[in-house]
């Protein structure tokens, strides 16, 4: 996954990230900069729902066309998760700036089967370093297996045999 940051100043970074690990991206804010751009594009595969501090309810159980929102220091925190029908996170976004203002807005791309994910951030000249942080998860987690006995041992509990009586 590709992950591009753009400066007001001008000047611009870019980041690769891997797969299945979680990414650290330390960004420090150049003098005289007052915003700073990231974009990147998150792919839908397995993706069924999206979770954010502003969801209205819970977790938004299907795929919006459009999610946005702000956070700051008095409102909801820079962090945005994809999960899978079994509720199982497929992979995230966050910022470690939990003090300056910051806008995330995902877009769904049909063409492409991505989200084109943008987060605008306000920052001051006060703005310490902060770290981006990205989580795609590509592969699918299964429970560890006992010594000696197959994965399907663990369907086969007590509670799912018949009874004796």
């Amino acid at each position: 996954m590709n992950i591009s940051i753009f400066w007001d100043n001008g000047t611009s970074q870019q980041f690769t990230a891997e797969k299945n690990v979680l990414n650290s991206f330390i960004l420090t804010p150049p003098e005289q900069s007052k915003k700073v751009t990231v974009t990147t594009r998150f792919p839908v595969n397995d993706v069924h729902g999206i979770w954010y501090n502003a969801c209205d309810g819970g977790p938004a159980a299907r795929l919006l066309w459009n999610v946005e929102f702000n956070s700051g220091l008095q409102s909801y925190i820079p962090y945005i998760a994809f999960f899978n029908r079994a509720s199982m996170l497929r992979g995230s976004i966050a910022l470690t700036n939990l003090i300056d203002d910051s806008k995330f807005h995902a877009a769904l791309n049909q063409e492409l089967c991505t989200y084109d994910i943008t987060v605008e951030i306000s920052i001051t000249p006060e703005t310490p370093e902060f770290q981006l942080l990205l989580d795609l998860r590509t592969e699918i987690t299964r429970p560890a297996e006992f010594p000696g006995r197959p994965v399907s041992y663990l369907r086969n509990t007590s509670r799912h045999r018949r009874s004796r009586w």
